[in-house]
């Protein structure tokens, strides 16, 4: 009994290391002064890189992105999952909505940019990009600023206005809050709502206001204008979008595909369908 275990522990302790390798952490000095981190998965130079991007205040450990790295990477495709600084540098832990969110819009715009400068810089003239909840209207932000490095297709899953759970006369009143403390000059860290952030976001006005404007117009006026091909991917059992945010998709002619019975993270009996979309989407026609 004691050999089996010993040699069940030493199988253990050889295992780890292979699963963790296939990772590797990127640290990046990025052009605001921060340093970003990405876990970069090597695979296949004749297929397209694919970049991940994280949701709301969350890392790139969370469930979703780690659901898309690993069946991108077991395709053999070159994945990059940055983490956001969120004007940390270096930040691994994802942030609560009481911790003070002194970051603004633009600033992940500039950091997606140096990723993607990055991955290029690496040998991958082909990205395709793929956020998950607003980490698909980050990417949404980046391609309406006409960059200079373009991926060859946008992948916007869970994508929804980032205020669509709030009620709107809350949302008024926390404008009209953030407004009056810019027209005082007046640097308090208040408290607002954004996202799944009920009344307690804590930031400076000017960095609240900077996410406000991700409404349902911004976000469908610039899918209908993206200058990628683009395709949404939603769950039909998805409390965290506009009710009936599919069929608005519908009537705007904008590519998507529902999964039936899936939330806003595609966790549980529907993984392995979004797992394969996931795939057929990124892979060309014929391969």
């Amino acid at each position: 009994m004691r050999h089996f275990s010993l040699l069940l522990l030493l199988q253990t302790l050889f295992l780890l290391p292979l699963s963790q390798a296939s990772a590797d952490e990127v640290v990046l000095s990025l052009s605001n002064g921060k340093q970003g981190v990405a876990d970069f998965r090597p695979g296949s130079k004749e297929k397209p890189a694919v970049l991940l991007l994280h949701g709301f205040l969350q890392t790139n450990q969370f469930s979703t992105i780690q659901l898309m790295a690993d069946e991108l990477a077991t395709s053999n495709y070159t994945v990059l999952a940055p983490t956001l600084t969120l004007n940390i540098s270096q930040r691994r832990n994802s942030l609560g909505c009481n911790a003070v969110q002194n970051h603004r819009a633009d600033d992940s715009r500039r950091e997606i940019s140096d990723w993607f400068a990055w991955l290029k810089k690496q040998g991958y003239p082909r990205i395709i990009a793929i956020g998950h909840s607003s980490g698909s209207m980050r990417l949404l932000h980046y391609l309406s600023e006409k960059p200079a490095i373009l991926p060859q297709q946008f992948i916007a899953v869970s994508i929804g206005p980032i205020n669509s759970q709030l009620d709107s006369p809350k949302m008024q009143q926390h404008i009209r809050q953030a407004k009056e403390h810019i027209s005082k000059n007046d640097p308090q860290i208040d408290h607002y709502s954004l996202g799944f952030c009920r009344n307690n976001y804590a930031a400076p006005a000017q960095a609240y206001l900077s996410y406000i404007a991700w409404n349902e117009q911004w976000v469908l006026q610039r899918l209908q204008n993206s200058p990628v091909p683009i395709h949404v991917v939603l769950g039909s059992a998805d409390s965290w979008v506009p009710a009936g945010w599919a069929a608005t998709l519908s009537s705007q002619a904008i590519p998507h595909t529902l999964l039936d019975g899936a939330g806003h993270n595609f966790s549980g009996t529907q993984e392995f369908e979004f797992q394969e979309l996931i795939v057929n989407l990124v892979t060309p026609v014929g391969e």
